[in-house]
């Protein structure tokens, strides 16, 4: 077991002495498929060295329970929980069957109080442990943004079309003030859901090697290290990935595109003397005559109107 220790990050720099005594107090057993190390929300009881096997990371947000990643064996659970006594940010179960090694709370803060490196590590996991759970929710909240947009557009397309109106010219046609208004919301909202489209790639899109880069028996190997993720997520596939982004996003042809669309639908500044003129106003202003109880007079046209 000193030796399952010793490759840990926790336990670098502590001596074999104090690796023994710790690893006396510990017990060994097994996890099923399905079984919780940690569950979201729980005070965290134990310190749990995964030898064997790959433990599934989840959160449950707004209702939804979103994977946040695998660890596979060897790996460890509860260092920080146990440090500042805070339940759980994330449910650990096994999707695989792993062999575990567990000490209770008392015994491993002991040992943390008695081995200042230790200590060290622990205190530094806390800060990326909150973030990598707080991230979570801001993605799934950039990714509501995303589909909003999208549903945003696609309502008032589809509201134009069911309730479409005769034309000037005695055809049908969708209705236009719906139509432009979604005009507007689409061409407004635009450079803010690209941005957001940027931070969801997850990376400098701007900065991003080409693909010789990735190739050179020079170079391949540190963008191989500092590209990949995990094992979902190796470093070729974010590579064409942020190459992707960037063709749709930051190149030649993303910015023709998008002045071509700002041409294409007038200038931003049109968009909203077009919602104004195509806009019925007369049934808001009768009932607010109505309901305020207004004269007549002030729904009288002006003299000289055109």
């Amino acid at each position: 077991m000193i030796e399952l220790l010793a490759d840990l990050d926790l336990f670098q720099g502590v001596d074999d002495k104090t690796l023994a005594a710790f690893a006396a107090h510990g017990v060994e057993g097994t996890l099923p498929v399905g079984g919780t190390v940690t569950v979201q929300g729980k005070p965290v009881e134990r310190f749990v060295v995964i030898a064997e096997g790959t433990i599934e990371w989840s959160r449950c947000i707004n209702g939804v329970d979103m994977v946040l990643s695998e660890r596979h064996g060897p790996t460890y659970s509860g260092a920080s929980n146990l440090l500042t006594g805070d339940p759980a940010v994330a449910t650990g179960r096994a999707s695989t069957p792993a062999r575990v090694v567990t000490w209770d709370a008392d015994s491993f803060l002991a040992f943390l109080q008695a081995t200042p490196p230790a200590m060290r590590t622990a205190v530094r996991l806390i800060a990326p442990i909150a973030q990598a759970a707080q991230s979570s929710v801001l993605q799934q909240e950039k990714l509501a943004a995303l589909a909003c947009y999208r549903e945003g557009i696609n309502a008032h397309l589809t509201a134009a079309i069911a309730s479409a109106q005769p034309s000037p010219g005695g055809l049908l046609m969708p209705n236009q003030s719906l139509l432009m208004a979604g005009r507007v919301y689409a061409c407004t909202q635009l450079p803010a859901m690209m941005h957001i489209a940027r931070e969801l790639v997850g990376g400098q899109i701007c900065v991003t090697p080409d693909a010789a880069a990735f190739q050179s028996p020079d170079t391949g190997p540190w963008m191989e290290k500092f590209y990949s993720i995990n094992e979902r997520w190796q470093a070729e596939d974010r590579r064409r990935l942020l190459a992707f982004a960037r063709d749709l996003l930051n190149s030649d042809y993303a910015g023709h595109r998008l002045t071509f669309q700002l041409f294409a639908q007038s200038p931003p500044f049109a968009h909203l003397a077009a919602v104004y003129r195509a806009f019925d106003f007369d049934g808001p202003l009768e009932f607010v005559q109505r309901s305020a109880g207004l004269s007549e007079r002030v729904l009288a046209e002006e003299v000289g109107a055109a």
